[in-house]
């Protein structure tokens, strides 16, 4: 079979095994690209168990909430998707905060997908990890100079206060060394998930339990 036979047309029928965040996220991106005949698969209905841990949701995607964060040392690859993926969260935000059609059923125009509130990466030692200073000079190469903010530093204080972070700096009953990294924050995996299975459903991609056979559309 030829590299080129491989790719698939836009009249294909294509299956994605798996409703979580990546198989969501793969099924919309297709849809995005003029793929009109895209198939979810599932175990779980989870139109029905709204992504909850509660309601007998195990995947990785089916969690309160999950870390997001920028902060990878020198593994650009990473600290490149994240940041098209925060981009995504507020891109997601907006479209939510318009209402209408946007919002999921059970939830409102105000429900949060994701919270700005930074992450910080703490130590024991007296300095910084070789990790710690590779994201700096990486996320500053990268064009986001002064999102990496060290916690013993004046001026990174004084910009975390400007910027609504001053108390995430020392959180703590105790000083502790640390890096904010103000790109990154929480998701509600739930809602995020639950807002990405509506959109792709917008966008006609068929949701279906495992076991059921499909026809082609």
């Amino acid at each position: 079979m030829s590299a080129k036979s491989d790719v698939p047309s836009k009249t294909d029928s294509i299956l994605v095994i798996g409703a979580g965040i990546f198989g969501l996220s793969t099924a919309i991106h297709l849809a995005e690209r003029g793929h009109p005949n895209v198939t979810l698969l599932d175990k779980q209905p989870y139109e029905k168990t709204l992504y909850s841990y509660a309601n007998g949701c195990d995947a990785a995607s089916a969690d309160i909430n999950k870390i997001i964060r920028s902060a990878y040392g020198s593994q650009k690859i990473y600290q490149t998707l994240s940041l098209e993926a925060i981009d995504t969260w507020n891109t997601w935000t907006q479209e939510l905060r318009r209402g209408g059609s946007a919002v999921p059923p059970g939830m409102t125009s105000q429900d949060d997908l994701w919270i700005n509130n930074g992450d910080l990466s703490c130590t024991d030692m007296d300095d910084l990890s070789e990790q710690e200073k590779a994201t700096i000079r990486s996320m500053e190469s990268a064009g986001y100079r002064d999102t990496q903010l060290i916690n013993n530093n004046s001026r990174h204080l004084r910009l975390a206060t400007e910027k609504g972070f001053g108390s995430n700096m020392q959180p703590f009953g105790k000083a502790v060394l640390g890096v904010l990294d103000t790109t990154g924050g929480v998701a509600f995996a739930d809602k995020a998930c639950r807002f990405a299975l509506h959109k792709a459903q917008k966008f006609s991609v068929s949701v279906l339990p495992m076991g059921r056979r499909t026809e082609p559309r």
